[in-house]
């Protein structure tokens, strides 16, 4: 009796099989990310008058933690465990999807001890990132924001 492993047509097929799943996995397209609510708008807005003001800086936070949150759900869904090679090959990790030297950069800055992969932290310098203009680092920022 033969061995099954000896035959090259059988591994060939199975690698035809496994990159054909992996094609389709690339393939299927993402969800499309939600448009921000009208209370996220109008706090946004609140936020660009409070900072012309320089004023209530209670009601800030609060936009950019709510900002935050809508990143978080185009980002991840929420998920913690996610893990992907972005478009431009680096990792990216988490519920806030940070590359590797961002979270290094960041989360120094804010003063933020830990992982991407703990969701309160990555929230944390999540937050500190966007009240410090550097939202433009995420591309459902442009989208929860448009």
């Amino acid at each position: 009796m033969k061995n099954e492993n000896e035959h090259p047509s059988r591994t060939l097929l199975w690698a035809v099989v496994v990159t054909g799943i992996i094609i389709a996995a690339l393939l299927i397209p993402a969800p499309p990310a939600q448009a921000p609510s009208v209370e996220l708008k109008e706090e946004l807005h609140i936020v660009e008058k409070a900072e012309a003001a320089e004023i209530a800086p209670e009601i800030k936070q609060s936009a950019y933690e709510k900002l935050a949150d809508a990143i978080i759900q185009c980002e991840s869904s929420g998920r913690a465990d996610v893990e992907i090679i972005d478009t431009n090959g680096e990792w990216s990790r988490g519920v806030a999807q940070f590359q590797d030297k961002t979270w290094d950069w960041m989360s120094q800055l804010a003063g933020v001890d830990g992982s991407p992969l703990e969701p309160e932290k990555a929230r944390a310098v999540l937050v500190w990132a966007l009240e410090n203009g550097h939202g433009s680092h995420w591309t459902c920022y442009k989208k929860v924001t448009k």
